[in-house]
């Protein structure tokens, strides 16, 4: 692996902190790396160089020098910088600046070959090889990381100081009375040589690697058809002592849509997590969850049908009007509805019908978020159709529905998902007041609450709340990840690992011990009802 390689991969925590990236002054997503997760960058840079850094070449060289009896000609070649042997490590931040690599070289070799040729009245030439130790090298660079006008991040070399150190020069092989001739010029020529070649790799990966990727990385995340996530950069990245924040929009959008008018994320208490033992912190408001149910509301993805097929063959109801439970339940058709004037059961009135349910959200659903739980909020009407062989549908009544629902989150993957508990909901009933069956009393209003909104409805929701939303960082994995409620938004505290090309990671030492992922949310514990299918429903 290369040396641009071994940098690259070196900076990929950096690179992370700034992929989740917009015009609004308060984020609706915050990402905070500590300096524990600093820490954990600097290791993996550190273990990159240290097994990568021999396949630096160094470029031959040449020169000439005058000496009492004539010129000597020398040059040196196929130079390799071996037994790289790394020290101390650090990555921290430059307030208002960027980030910092700060790198000690206790000790590394230089290995490759010499040879000369007097140019005098007695010719000599001769040819052996030579090995250089280095002692007390140092690596330091800033890197500058903004945001671009596109709302992605940007990274640029700010600074980079390099230092070979000390060197010591060994020849094998040759005349030893000449080695003090160009010993010295080789050393200062090869400590120069290869504090630009370290500084030329640096920036050529933070250009190429680093901002390419960068450059390469959507900050506009697909969700659903042509509904995405909005995770451009809000402002640049922050960098403070101990710490590293990137503020992001964090809104949902579909094409030609702009709910930024109407909802305004609320500010985020001040924190850096300054000293937390977690690597990464993601403060997530109640506007993120709000913007996703805005836009899927305007989309007119909530809403549904629930026909007769749909039902399985084993449930306790069927959308026929000729179910015993709905016979019992629903009132009869009002009498101007048949020529003698007398009631009618649906039954009689639609013998050879089956019965639809026509769902639409009334408002976009919301999630509020307090220390105590979290609340998903769901509002819309309900309809019952009677539809003949023909497909021609009567309508027969409709209520309007109102639900609390408790919900839990957790990580999922890379995925915060959430679970909607059913049998802890609060359901309100109301009958719509247009109904050719007559009053929907006490028995129908909780056949509709039991069979529809718990066993229908919430579980339909539920396969929204359990495919969740990505918070993907490139090549890093979540180790342990948690969440925490607080009012108004909630807290993803994760620490990370950084995934090698061939599958496997590096494990900092003061990290957690590796277990399983958060438990996949439960599953609830009731008969399914239905499978709802998706439409776009007359209202």
């Amino acid at each position: 692996m290369s040396w641009d390689r071994a940098l690259q991969l070196g900076l990929l925590l950096v690179s992370c902190v700034a992929v989740m990236a917009g015009n609004l002054k308060t984020p609706g997503v915050r990402s905070t790396f500590t300096q524990s997760g600093l820490d954990y960058g600097a290791k993996v840079f550190s273990r990159m160089i240290q097994r990568n850094v021999d396949n630096i070449r160094i470029p031959a060289s040449s020169g000439q020098i005058a000496s009492p009896i004539g010129t000597v000609e020398y040059y040196t070649k196929n130079m390799e910088l071996t037994d790289f042997d790394m020290g101390h490590s650090r990555l921290g931040v430059v307030p208002e600046v960027g980030v910092r690599m700060s790198i000690s070289v206790d000790s590394a070799g230089v290995k490759g070959d010499w040879g000369y040729q007097l140019k005098s009245l007695f010719p000599m030439t001769d040819s052996g090889s030579f090995d250089v130790t280095v002692e007390a090298a140092y690596i330091d660079v800033v890197i500058n990381i903004m945001r671009h006008k596109s709302g992605r991040p940007t990274a640029s070399l700010s600074s980079c100081d390099a230092d070979i150190g000390n060197m010591d020069l060994i020849f094998h092989g040759g005349a030893s009375w000449l080695y003090n001739l160009f010993s010295p010029i080789i050393v200062q020529q090869l400590k120069t040589e290869l504090d630009e070649m370290l500084c030329d790799a640096v920036n050529k990966s933070v250009h190429q690697k680093m901002d390419g990727g960068m450059a390469s990385t959507p900050v506009i995340v697909p969700m659903v058809g042509d509904i995405f996530l909005d995770m451009r950069l809000v402002n640049d990245v922050v960098f403070g002592i101990g710490y590293l924040q990137t503020l992001v929009k964090g809104t949902a959008r579909q094409n030609g849509t702009n709910p930024d008018a109407a909802l305004q994320p609320r500010d985020l208490p001040n924190t850096n997590y300054t000293g937390a033992p977690r690597m990464v912190y993601y403060d997530v408001t109640e506007h993120f969850f709000k913007s996703i149910g805005q836009v899927f509301y305007q989309s007119g993805m909530l809403s549904a049908i629930i026909k007769a097929s749909d039902v399985p063959v084993n449930s306790p109801i069927q959308l026929k009007p000729s179910d015993k439970v709905i016979g019992t339940v629903l009132p009869k058709v009002k009498p101007f509805t048949h020529s003698l004037f007398l009631d009618l059961s649906i039954q009689d009135k639609y013998p050879d019908a089956t019965l639809q349910v026509h769902l639409n959200a009334s408002a976009p659903p919301k999630v509020s978020i307090t220390e105590k739980g979290a609340v998903f909020s769901l509002a819309g009407r309900a309809v019952t159709f009677a539809s003949d062989r023909e497909g021609k549908l009567d309508r027969l009544f409709g209520v309007k529905v109102a639900m609390e629902v408790p919900v839990s989150f957790s990580m999922s993957g890379i995925n915060l998902v959430a679970n909607a508990s059913e049998s802890s909901a609060r359901v309100e009933i109301k009958p719509l007041k247009s109904s050719k069956v007559g009053e929907i009393g006490p028995d129908a209003q909780k056949l509709i609450e039991l069979y529809l909104c718990r066993q229908a409805v919430i579980p339909w929701f539920n396969r929204y709340l359990q495919v969740g939303v990505p918070f993907k960082l490139n090549k890093v994995k979540y180790i342990n990840p948690e969440v925490l409620l607080h009012k108004n938004y909630l807290t993803i505290e994760t620490d990370i690992v950084i995934m090698s090309k061939s599958g496997g990671h590096v494990t900092s030492p003061g990290m957690r011990t590796e277990k399983s992922s958060s438990p996949s949310p439960p599953h609830t514990t009731h008969k399914k009802f239905t499978r709802l299918q998706t439409h776009h429903t007359p209202s």
